[in-house]
């Protein structure tokens, strides 16, 4: 009967002490917690930066979409000022017609005191532009005259305008390139930031 109990006591006692055991560990279960807490306070400085990357890669995105609108935009004008162009231009030459009609009227009935005007002038318009036929075209030719000047200054304007308007989109294009580039680096950033985060710390 003596042999039963000690064995019995002896099982009691091996249990006891595993049990005390798994409720106190041994400090080298401290120190492996100690590694874990150092391993998340790591990651969480990757996890900060991480977070800093997606806030720069957001405002990246914000401002890549304002400078796209803003080419929008600029070519819309673009597309606007060419067209009026081609309107004006279509208008001048119609214009350019009428009045060359009439000075050759003028002309043929002897209008002119000097007729080799027209064969001497470089261009229409320095010939439209002359004193003698000023002079001499009705009140009708007079307003085409005027409406053809007051065209082709605005033609002149229009050009000036849609030169103004390709300057400026080069450079928002530009400007577009480098935010570009910027939410790609940030993207980068996030990408290398989240790789190295300890997946118990996310």
């Amino acid at each position: 009967m003596a042999a039963p109990k000690a064995i019995s006591r002896l099982v009691l006692l091996v249990t006891a002490v595993t049990l005390i055991a798994s409720l106190f560990p041994l400090p080298t279960a401290a120190v492996t917690k100690a590694e874990v807490d150092e391993a998340c306070r790591d990651s969480r400085e990757q996890l900060a930066e991480y977070r800093e990357a997606q806030d720069a890669f957001a405002d990246a995105a914000v401002e890549y979409e304002a400078v796209l609108n803003q080419i929008d935009q600029l070519e819309h004008k673009q597309e606007r000022i060419i067209g009026s162009m081609e309107n004006r231009s279509e208008e001048i030459a119609s214009l350019r017609e009428k009045v060359e009609e009439q000075a050759v009227q003028l002309y043929m009935m002897g209008g002119f005191s000097n007729p080799g005007i027209i064969l001497s002038a470089t261009s229409i318009d320095e010939f439209m532009a002359s004193t003698e036929l000023l002079a001499t075209v009705t009140l009708g030719g007079k307003e085409s005259i005027d409406s053809f000047v007051a065209a082709r200054n605005e033609l002149g304007r229009f050009q000036e305008e849609l030169e103004d308007a390709r300057s400026q989109l080069t450079l928002v294009r530009a400007q577009a390139a480098d935010v570009l580039a910027l939410q790609e680096q940030a993207m980068e950033r996030e990408r290398a930031a989240y790789s190295k985060l300890n997946s118990k710390c996310r």
